[in-house]
């Protein structure tokens, strides 16, 4: 399916590069060259995490989308009719709410839509299509004002700070220089895949800054340049700027480095770079060096081709993935605490602590710039050591999970987890509650709660907080277990009877079950029966305590 949608963003690309004005200085073979570069854009190993993954989905959905507005916006005006405008005009609106449903990242057409009127007007010096052009972008920012204020109003603020807010202005404004420099690389010299986040960070000007901070000058100039003079050239960098804005670093985004942000921004290069080259040849070559020429570009598809394969190996599951990524980037953040995911969920616990342990290092350091969770490394690294019995250094990290955010459910769940390991009762309850005030929703601390209050003596509260969960069909035995457990110390004997025999049906051999049903057995004056049930739990378990318990109690006269 989502190669489907990037065959869908390649097509509308190609009809948007045909759409381009013919102006003065019109580059030469500009079907070609649109053909050349949204064919090197269709294969370049840069898109592989947006077209192969599923997660990516909602990367070349948002293109797709956010491209069908672009091109109805650009045949506004075409044909004079006023209706089929004002149908382009809705068609863009809709298309820019469906992009904002894929991925907020379409607030960006409205801005590129900006450029349509000028580009018409500037380049062709046309005045007739450019009023209802204008009228039709003022339809996109009206629809990007409403979704805005919907999702203000039933969904919340777009987060964009995570967890890098020390960050300075003249910190950004390196990584921002850095990370252009990485892009523009990473687009006209692909190499294998980084889909790592961390980015180093200095607190002084190094020769890569220095050289990236120069490589931005220059492309600044060399947009200026083209268009005072007019060059068309000036378009493809106008997208390739105005699209990679959210991952330049400039702006506080949860994602310091994220590429798959790059996937409309990089055609704009591609398309630039292939008009730079077609100009070139037709400028400084004769004929007779035209063939040798003409297999550049299919030379560079097929060279292509081979590193999107190879890179679509890396991304077959998870582990190959982040191991990939951490052999070139140890301080990965997120290879770090997709690898302890992975381990906590294979039950390798040592592992998943050393990745955890990594993940919270980079977090806690200030010398790389990360996209990590303070919640989720810590939340990680505390699972790790309670699945191997340290539940002091668990409760440790789950304190730091719960200090990160506060209101979190889960993280108050954890906390309550720690302390009852510890039998920290009455800590427990009041993490468990807090989960269930945050979360009602959440029935493992409805169900550790109900326990905490049995173990407390609170059986009227332990009976209320379990009813729901036993009348919903839960079918846990624990549950089902300790519900009659607390109806046995409240002499409730036939109610607790039938939650034991429920238990007894998921767990024939449960011995502890089978005693406390031989004691609702006698209470209810059913002796005789209540004596088989024990001797069967005696065989089970010769030696346990609340079978030897049982037993005495029902020996006595």
């Amino acid at each position: 399916m989502n190669v489907a949608w990037h065959l869908l963003v390649v097509f509308c690309l190609y009809a948007l590069g045909l759409s381009m004005p013919v102006g003065l200085n019109n580059f030469p073979g500009k079907r070609s060259v649109v053909f050349w570069s949204v064919l090197l854009f269709a294969v370049h190993p840069l898109n592989t995490h947006s077209v192969t993954w599923i997660s990516g989905r909602k990367d070349v959905m948002c293109a797709a989308f956010s491209l069908v507005a672009l091109l109805a916006l650009l045949r506004v005006g075409r044909d004079g009719s006023r209706r089929g405008d004002v149908l382009r005009c809705l068609l863009a609106g809709l298309a820019l709410l469906l992009a904002l449903g894929s991925k907020e990242l379409a607030l960006m057409v409205p801005v590129v839509a900006l450029l349509v009127p000028f580009v018409v007007w500037y380049f062709s010096s046309s005045l007739l299509s450019v009023r209802r052009q204008c009228a039709a972008v003022a339809v996109l920012w009206l629809t990007a004002g409403l979704y805005l204020a919907y999702r203000f109003a039933f969904v919340g603020p777009i987060r964009l700070v995570a967890e890098d807010q020390a960050y300075g202005l003249s910190q950004r404004i390196r990584m921002a220089s850095t990370l252009l420099y990485e892009y523009v690389g990473r687009i006209l010299l692909p190499r294998l895949p980084a889909v790592s986040d961390a980015w180093p960070l200095s607190p002084s000007l190094e020769a890569l800054h220095i050289l990236a901070l120069i490589g931005v000058l220059v492309m600044a100039v060399l947009l200026l340049v083209s268009l005072y003079k007019k060059q068309l050239i000036a378009l493809p960098l106008f997208w390739f700027a105005i699209w990679m804005a959210p991952a330049s670093g400039l702006a506080p985004l949860a994602h310091v480095r994220a590429e798959r942000y790059l996937y409309p921004a990089s055609w704009g290069l591609i398309l630039a770079t292939v008009m730079a080259v077609a100009w070139c040849r037709a400028r400084f070559f004769h004929a007779r060096s035209v063939p040798l020429l003409r297999c550049i570009p299919p030379l560079a598809v097929l060279l292509l081709i081979a590193m999107t394969a190879y890179s679509n190996t890396l991304w077959w599951n998870d582990a190959r993935l982040f191991g990939h990524s951490l052999g070139r980037d140890p301080h990965h953040a997120e290879a770090h605490l997709a690898l302890a995911k992975l381990a906590l969920d294979d039950g390798d616990f040592s592992v998943a602590e050393r990745h955890a342990r990594q993940a919270v290092a980079v977090a806690s350091g200030r010398t790389h710039a990360a996209y990590i969770s303070p919640l989720v490394a810590q939340t990680n690294l505390g699972l790790a050591l309670y699945h191997q019995d340290r539940f002091k250094s668990a409760q440790e990290h789950f304190q730091k999970a719960l200090e990160a955010r506060p209101d979190n459910a889960t993280a108050n769940y954890h906390m309550g987890l720690a302390a009852m390991s510890q039998r920290q009762w009455t800590e427990a309850q009041t993490f468990f509650e807090r989960a269930m005030q945050l979360n009602a929703d959440d029935q493992l601390a409805r169900s550790n709660l109900a326990y905490v209050c049995l173990r407390l003596g609170k059986l009227q509260a332990c009976v209320e907080l379990y009813r729901p969960l036993i009348e919903s069909g839960s079918t846990d035995p624990l549950a089902l277990n300790n519900y009659g457990s607390a109806l046995l110390a409240m002499r409730q004997y036939a109610q607790a009877r039938r939650q034991f025999e429920r238990v007894l049906e998921l767990q024939p051999e449960d011995a502890v079950a089978m005693a406390k049903l031989a004691w609702c057995l006698s209470a209810l004056d059913q002796r005789d029966e209540a004596m088989v049930v024990l001797r069967r739990a005696r065989q089970l378990a010769p030696h346990d305590e609340v079978v030897g318990r049982v037993q005495r109690m029902l020996e006595r006269p």
